[in-house]
Formats: C-alpha cells, sequence, structure tokens
C-alpha cells in the first residue's frame, strides 16, 4: 500500500506557508546561478501545496524550499501552465542560488495540517553554476487515495512523474526573469533508474494508465 512509503505528521504553519514568510530572501551574490524546475499536481487532488526539499552539499541547514501552493488559508499560487481543461496545472519556479553542489533530498505535501513525506530519502544531485541555469525538469505529482475508518475518501500520499519539458517551461522562465542569453544545463533525471517507490518518468505513468484503462 502507497502509505507505506510516507511519514505523516502535523505539517504546522511553516508548512502550511510553504516557507514563503520564514524563508531567507533569494541569493544576491554575483556569482549566483540559477535553478528552473516545473512542479505541479496532475488530476484533481485534495492536496494543498507540495515542496520539494533541497540541500547544499557540505552544508548543515536545508536550502529554501521549492514550493507550490495548489490551495491553502492563504490562497494558491497562480499556475503557469494548465492542460487538458484543469487536468495538470502547476508552476514553473526560478531561482537564484550560489553556486556549489546540492541535492534534491526529499519532499513534503501538506493536506488538512498534515505533512506526509517519503519514508525512502531522494538523492538527486545537481551543480549551480555562476552564469548558468540549471533546469532540473518537470515534476507533477499524481494523488492517490484510499478510505478511512468512515469510507471517507482521503489522500494516502502519492508519486511524482518526472519529464523533461525544457522546450516549453524555459520560455515560461525567461518571463520570470531567466535570461535568453544564459547557458542551461539539462539537469532531467532518468526517475525510472533511480529506483524510488514515488518516482516514475512521465512515459512510464502514461504507460501504467493506459493499462489501468483497458483493465477497466
Amino acid at each position: 500500500m502507497l502509505r507505506r512509503n510516507f511519514v505523516a505528521g502535523l505539517a504546522g504553519l511553516g508548512a502550511l506557508l510553504s516557507g514563503c514568510a520564514t524563508a531567507p530572501a533569494e541569493y544576491q551574490g554575483a556569482d549566483a546561478g540559477t535553478v528552473v524546475v516545473g512542479l505541479g499536481m496532475l488530476g484533481e487532488t485534495k492536496m494543498e501545496s507540495i515542496r520539494l526539499i533541497v540541500q547544499r552539499v557540505g552544508a548543515p541547514a536545508a536550502f529554501p524550499s521549492l514550493s507550490y501552493q495548489h490551495r491553502s488559508m492563504m490562497g494558491a499560487d497562480k499556475p503557469d501552465f494548465q492542460f487538458d481543461d484543469r487536468a495538470e496545472r502547476g508552476v514553473v519556479l526560478v531561482r537564484a542560488m550560489p553556486p556549489g553542489d546540492y541535492v534534491l533530498s526529499g519532499f513534503s505535501l501538506v493536506w488538512a495540517n498534515n505533512a506526509f513525506t517519503p519514508q525512502k530519502a531522494l538523492a538527486i544531485r545537481f551543480t549551480v553554476k555562476s552564469g548558468q541555469a540549471t533546469y532540473l525538469g518537470n515534476y507533477q505529482f499524481t494523488e492517490v487515495t484510499g478510505s478511512n475508518v468512515w469510507g471517507m475518501t482521503v489522500p494516502e500520499g502519492g508519486f511524482f512523474a518526472v519529464e523533461d519539458r525544457a522546450a516549453t517551461e524555459l520560455p515560461l522562465a525567461q518571463r520570470k526573469g531567466l535570461s535568453p542569453q544564459m547557458p542551461v544545463i539539462n539537469a532531467t533525471v532518468d526517475a525510472d533508474r533511480l529506483n524510488h517507490p514515488l518516482l516514475m518518468s512521465a512515459a512510464k505513468r502514461k504507460r501504467l494508465a493506459a493499462a489501468a484503462g483497458k483493465a477497466s
């Protein structure tokens, strides 16, 4: 059952705000590099926000998270992309970061003040270089639901499908200030090779969805 892959706990106000009110200011150094990532949700979902947790290699603390507010008591982010009549929506995030080596170490999902975090940590490494952009790919969350003791449908977590959408997302990033002249490193991972229970390629997700449709 998917729930076995998650730890659930009280999210707290900081998680509900996705760190927006408490995160350090975006890096302003002249040696900055840029990170670009697409982050969103597929289909209708009860999840309120998702956060990708980034850590700098060798640093003691996590870097400000990359987050998307789908809905919350503080309002939601306006989607940058929206396909198939609201079947998919999300944002393209553009962040200035100090040059160095980083790891995408995990994620957090918030629903009804409960935070879901994966049992198995992620270990997706990437490098930020001065004067260059690093594109991490598109991470689309798909919710998986179950039933509680009263028979009500509740989220049990979900998984991410990872896809290279540089052709469509880099132009969106340029609308947010990414220089068209800035060199771009495409660091989209092959999620199927990571062997993580909560990550897969978008192509694999489509195959599984097609197979499930035929079985029904």
